[in-house]
């Protein structure tokens, strides 16, 4: 036996059926308008208070729910369900919209942190040397970055 909500209007299309044998139910969705992956994620957030089976059928996804307590009214499940498989896909699609976005900030993040430690262990370096190069003169400077300039050649 089938059961549609009766606050639907006669001249809408049907898609919500309720088994009224042992309290189950089941939810037809469109699959070319959510896809599984937003399925499941949505069916997920509820499976403490249901026992959630899919089917894959043509074009659409059928959804079995079974309570896990009889308390819980019908309606109220599959209204809820519907408006978070609606919140699920619209974060989903807002998340891969600004996922390049939240690359860059966290690229940009990562390489100003790391040139900060290198400009502090510069400056911490150039702090100790200082005190080495007011020692010496010019042409004893001077040697040392021919040298280094040498060794690098060579390597």
């Amino acid at each position: 036996m089938e059961w549609t909500y009766n606050k639907i209007p006669n001249n809408m299309e049907k898609f919500i059926r309720k088994s009224i044998e042992n309290n189950q139910f089941e939810l037809i969705i469109d699959s070319a308008i959510f896809d599984l992956k937003i399925i499941k994620k949505t069916a997920y957030l509820f499976l403490d208070k249901w026992y959630i089976f899919l089917k894959k059928d043509w074009n659409n996804i059928l959804i079995q729910f079974k309570l896990k307590d009889e308390k819980l009214n019908i309606e109220d499940i599959l209204w809820d369900f519907s408006n978070e498989l609606l919140n699920t896909s619209l974060r989903e699609e807002i998340t891969s919209e600004n996922q390049k976005l939240r690359e860059e900030i966290i690229s940009a993040a990562i390489n100003h942190s790391l040139r900060e430690a290198m400009f502090q262990d510069e400056s911490s370096s150039y702090n100790q040397n200082s005190s080495d190069l007011s020692d010496k003169n010019l042409d004893e400077i001077l040697k040392e970055i021919e040298l280094e300039l040498e060794l690098d050649k060579k390597k």
